[in-house]
């Protein structure tokens, strides 16, 4: 892959935040399992669709090119977001809008030594997106000329190039974003995607289309309550149910302590 592309994604940090409403914490904590469940919501029920169109327009581009070469591809299998859903976790400094727009309940991971993929969310101007377009076909055409009369080595690793290339476009429909103010936040998501008869998958109560996906405890390393006068007690009986669970569980090794909201 070019070097334009491997940079795209960097090392995971040695910590990354999930904020939640505090009416959602105990529900998550599905210590039975030894896990954390998270809800995802189906990237074409998102709340802002504008920050779906780039990775979609990058996805149609590469498929149409496929389609051209009359070469089959995994990217055939995405309809429109359809089998696509995310969680989104941050690296940013806390401030009033992270609180206010998700939740004064922080979870804290690290995810560093973690068998799933976690994709940073990548900012580009227009122009930068333009020229990922140009490279992905650049590195797609740079293994066209291996064919079947190749050795058996090269074949292989045209196949695995390939791969490589839909699977981080795969990830790419929900995790690109163009340049905004927005940006500080640090976002990374989790993508993942519905299989057939995917038990897993659910209608919420509000009708939206969710995957559930089951993060092993030994990966949360804290949880904070932020409060302020008003919710100052309720988040005193919510951090003693917490504790109390995590007590229950021996891999429980998360800690859980209240922070004062600054006015």
């Amino acid at each position: 892959m070019s070097q334009f592309v491997q940079a795209l994604q960097p090392e995971t940090p040695r910590q990354l935040f999930h904020y939640t409403k505090p009416a959602n914490i105990i529900n998550m904590l599905d210590i039975q399992r030894t896990s954390v469940c998270f809800w995802l919501k189906n990237n074409k029920d998102k709340n802002d669709e504008k920050e779906l169109i780039y990775g979609r327009e990058l996805m149609e581009k590469v498929r149409a090119y496929f389609q051209s070469k009359g070469q089959p591809s995994m990217l055939d299998q995405m309809t429109d977001f359809d089998n696509s859903y995310s969680a989104s976790f941050t690296e940013g400094v806390l401030d009033a809008h992270m609180l206010g727009e998700y939740g004064t309940v922080r979870l804290e991971f690290d995810f560093r030594e973690y068998e799933e993929q976690i994709y940073k969310c990548e900012y580009y101007s227009e122009e930068d997106l333009a020229e990922l377009y140009k490279v992905m076909i650049s590195d797609i055409q740079s293994v066209e000329g291996i064919t079947k009369e190749s050795s058996n080595e090269l074949k292989w690793a045209k196949i695995y190039k390939l791969f490589t290339i839909e699977m981080d476009l795969k990830a790419k429909i929900a995790s690109i974003k163009l340049k905004d103010e927005w940006e500080s936040e640090g976002e990374w998501r989790f993508v993942l995607h519905k299989q057939v008869n995917d038990e897993r998958y659910f209608h919420d109560f509000d009708g939206c289309e969710r995957l559930m996906m089951y993060i092993p405890i030994a990966y949360l390393t804290g949880i904070t309550l932020f409060y302020d006068d008003e919710t100052k007690d309720e988040m005193k009986v919510l951090s003693r149910r917490i504790k109390d669970l995590r007590n229950w569980n021996r891999l429980g090794r998360f800690n859980v302590k209240l922070m004062r909201i600054r006015s």
